[in-house]
């Protein structure tokens, strides 16, 4: 093979030529490439030097398909840019910044899905806030703290297409159950007072969330908060 046809090393496109591959049945010279995204594909010779082929096919996935995520917020996940680990033919990921200041790369579907809503921090907190022993785990107020925040951030909670999937979040200050309990108590509540999972939430319109300026004693009628 003469030199002035050898391509490898060199780039078309998004590919990369690494090595001769096998000829075509009718004696083409074709190449192994790496594409961009981190798959691979066998190219003739000629459809690279002609610019047929760009790509493994990501491209054209990406130019008909593609949705871009960038600078969007899900959950406490920012969207930063798209990456391409490897082995992910045909399928979006993206590097999110967490609000705890992690980052994490999360593929398109789990972000618009709402199964990946953070770092992983969280899934911590809860089970931390589960395994502390605070004196504070058998108050009826302590039950609907954590009902309120599995409605919000666990999208396999039974009612979290009415909360979370409908972008009602908590509020940060609420987030913390010391935090919450003082401002119940300031608020109106007090032990045996009739309270449900959902009469201290206010949902004025879609994506706002949990806001503290309800008191209880006004709404401690409620049998149960309801869609709007």
């Amino acid at each position: 093979m003469s030199s002035s046809l050898n391509i490898m090393g060199q780039k078309f496109g998004k590919l990369t030529v690494i090595e001769r591959a096998e000829n075509t049945k009718a004696g083409k010279t074709r190449w192994l490439c790496q594409c961009d995204c981190g798959n691979r594909k066998v190219v003739t010779g000629s459809d690279l030097r002609s610019g047929h082929t760009t790509s493994c096919g990501c491209a054209h996935y990406e130019k008909t398909t593609l949705i871009d995520l960038t600078g969007k917020k899900f959950g406490r996940l920012m969207v930063l840019k798209r990456v391409f680990p490897p082995n992910t033919k045909n399928k979006a990921y993206w590097l999110c910044q967490c609000d705890c200041g992690n980052t994490i790369v999360c593929a398109s579907r789990n972000l618009r899905e709402g199964s990946t809503k953070s770092c992983g921090c969280l899934q911590r907190e809860i089970a931390k806030e589960r395994a502390t022993v605070h004196g504070f785990s058998g108050e009826p107020l302590y039950h609907v703290h954590n009902m309120m925040k599995q409605r919000c951030f666990n999208p396999n909670n039974k009612n979290f297409k009415d909360y979370g999937g409908r972008g009602i979040q908590v509020c940060k200050e609420w987030l913390d159950y010391a935090e919450f309990r003082k401002w119940a108590t300031e608020n109106g509540y007090k032990q045996g007072l009739s309270i449900t999972t959902g009469i201290i939430v206010q949902k004025i319109a879609l994506g706002l969330r949990y806001l503290n300026n309800k008191r209880i004693g006004d709404l401690a009628h409620s049998k149960r908060s309801k869609k709007d």
